[in-house]
């Protein structure tokens, strides 16, 4: 059993790592716009190609992006700063995986930019490295095992973070618990239940089985970003962009690996605000009204 570093396929978390090398070639990407006022559109896309594969490893380039648009431009007033209308991320990275009897190992490595202009400067390098580890304790259980750095988190930022969890399952249920996150995915047909929860980003999907590949959906993530080279460099301070969504609409799942969804989503609680990370702030907020728009989703592997 692989550690799933991604904890649910429908939650994009800037802060976990990208999923160790499976052999296949993914895609998962993700649209919203919504306007109250100020106008908020998000586009993000992720991806892995396999490379290399033979009994005793997978080698996969890895690739993810973000993009933020605002209608107009923010002002953080304490700290004088205006906050550019788009700004995102960007990162290439190369996974492997060491697949053996008694589990998998193997490790992800990636480095990127954040900001305006990629590479602008020496503020917006993003580097990320992870290990991880699991082995089986019988077939329905095991044990998982990782260390993870990142020189941009929104907690723990540039702090080699150890973790572990415990994990079982079997046909219709699968539950990983540890530190620093849990994971649960159930499914009794014709209900679908995929939940994750951590310091870093938190979220709950819940679909029904409509007819064939059709499903009723909702769903609730909490994902906090941070963004390098869009303050100045003082005391490692980074712009933070903090909010929560629900969404309910359809969606079309063709087998684990393959789903399009299309949703109403509402956001709340939306924030920009400077600091070291989200417990740590150096500034007022700019917020924005909460609001409405449409969701639009999609992953396929193959």
């Amino acid at each position: 059993m692989m550690l799933p570093f991604i904890l649910s396929p429908r939650v994009f978390a800037q802060d976990m790592a990208f999923m160790g090398a499976s052999g296949k070639t993914s895609v998962a990407a993700e649209y919203s716009n919504t306007d109250n006022g100020v106008s908020l559109t998000e586009t993000r896309l992720q991806g892995a190609v396999p490379v290399f594969k033979s009994e005793k490893s997978i080698w996969s380039v890895t690739a993810r992006g973000q993009a933020l648009a605002l209608g107009e431009t923010l002002r953080i007033a304490d700290r004088n700063l205006d906050i550019p209308k788009d700004f995102g991320s960007a990162e290439m990275g190369l996974a492997a995986s060491f697949p053996r009897e008694s589990g998998t190992r193997g490790f992800t490595a990636s480095f990127g930019t954040t900001g305006r202009r990629l590479f602008d400067s020496a503020n917006s390098r993003v580097i990320t490295l992870n290990y991880f580890s699991d082995w089986k304790t019988s077939e329905r259980t095991s044990w998982s095992f990782f260390l993870s750095y990142s020189n941009n988190r929104t907690f723990f930022n540039n702090v080699p973070l150890p973790g572990f969890a415990y994990a079982y399952q079997r046909e219709s249920f699968r539950i990983m618990a540890g530190l620093p996150f849990a994971f649960i995915s159930w499914m009794p047909r014709p209900w679908l239940l995929n939940a994750a929860l951590s310091p870093f980003s938190s979220g709950a999907d819940l679909g029904y089985m409509i007819s064939g590949p059709w499903q009723a959906m909702a769903s609730f993530n909490w994902a906090p970003r941070s963004f390098q080279n869009l303050v100045p460099d003082v005391d490692d301070e980074r712009l933070m962009f903090d909010k929560k969504e629900t969404a309910l609409g359809v969606r079309a799942g063709f087998g684990p690996m393959h789903s399009v969804s299309l949703a109403y989503v509402y956001q709340f609680d939306r924030r920009f605000y400077v600091g070291q990370s989200l417990s740590s702030r150096s500034s007022t907020a700019a917020d924005l009204d909460d609001s409405g728009g449409i969701q639009f989703k999609m992953r396929t592997a193959f």
